[in-house]
């Protein structure tokens, strides 16, 4: 129109502003959040599961039976020579009595162990290979005249295998619970907003509107809503995943943790990115089959 303002913006047909809508994104946001913590924690304890078994499968611990006290040195030698030879690219770390009797300390407490007790020797074996030749080790060992066990700590990474499952199989129960009361939030919020917008309705139903296409309303205000929702809610928990890390970094260290297993990396953030969009994606279906139903009953009783 000449010498006038003509705004194009489309206009929505149901109101943006609903009552209690502050709330309902609050809501959504918790959960969202709370939500992608759990995946970030689920995806954390997988990859620290992953490196933790790597380590173990390419490492052992060579237990060697000393005779006495007098010949630990002598036998020590020989049992660190004879693995040089045979695995010239493995980390060998022998570990002296003191540190040897230190480990006995959770079994024996403090109580100080006699000097002529021979404390068995213990070696440290690191690779960066396809695990170690526990066999060749044995036989080669023998053959020097050392008599040694070998702890390819098969029997620890049972347990930490158990237990990052268990660890796994809980986030994602719970990630499971989220979206499921997210669903439940979504179809109350979509019933409330069908009863306080139930005079639009009926204008939608006197010029012939379908269900269909009422129903498409509530789908597009729903899936705006959880969007946003989801999306705030992941990006939070990417801050608080990252400072709580950095706030424990330094004893994550200390302990041996592996810091990359719990920084946020790019396929962490395109694993949250498919949340926010599968969490707007059910919410939505939730609200147009909500919306749906309650829309045929209504029509029925007409």
């Amino acid at each position: 129109m000449a010498g006038g303002f003509q705004n194009n913006t489309p206009q929505t047909l149901l109101p943006e502003r609903m009552k209690n809508a502050r709330a309902l994104l609050c809501v959504l946001i918790i959960m969202a959040l709370l939500a992608a913590l759990s995946l970030l924690f689920a995806r954390s304890a997988a990859r620290l599961s992953a490196d933790w078994q790597s380590q173990l499968t390419n490492s052992a611990t060579v237990q060697v039976m000393i005779n006495s006290s007098e010949s630990r040195a002598a036998q020590m030698e020989i049992a660190q020579k004879t693995l040089q030879n045979l695995l010239p690219n493995t980390r060998i770390t022998p570990l002296s009595e003191t540190q040897a009797q230190a480990l006995l300390k959770p079994w024996l407490g403090s109580t100080n162990l006699p000097a002529d007790l021979p404390v068995p020797g213990l070696i440290t074996l690191e690779t960066q290979g396809n695990g170690l030749p526990f066999a060749q080790i044995k036989t080669a060992l023998s053959a020097e005249g050392v008599i040694a066990n070998i702890d390819d700590h098969t029997r620890y990474a049972g347990g930490l295998q158990r237990t990052s499952r268990s660890l796994i199989f809980g986030s994602s129960l719970i990630l499971t619970l989220l979206l499921i009361a997210s669903l439940a939030v979504n179809i109350f919020a979509t019933r409330a907003s069908l009863i306080a917008q139930k005079d639009i309705i009926s204008v939608f139903v006197q010029v012939g509107a379908s269900n269909k296409f009422i129903a498409q309303l509530f789908i597009q205000q729903a899936a705006k809503r959880t969007l946003l929702g989801a999306v705030i809610g992941a990006i939070l928990a990417i801050f608080i995943w990252i400072f709580l890390s950095l706030s424990n970094f330094g004893a994550l260290k200390d302990s041996g943790f592996i810091w990359d297993s719990f920084g946020v990396g790019l396929g962490d953030i395109l694993f949250l990115i498919g949340l926010c969009l599968f969490f707007t994606l059910i919410c939505a279906m939730a609200a147009g089959m909500t919306a749906l139903r309650q829309l045929s009953e209504e029509r029925r009783r007409l």
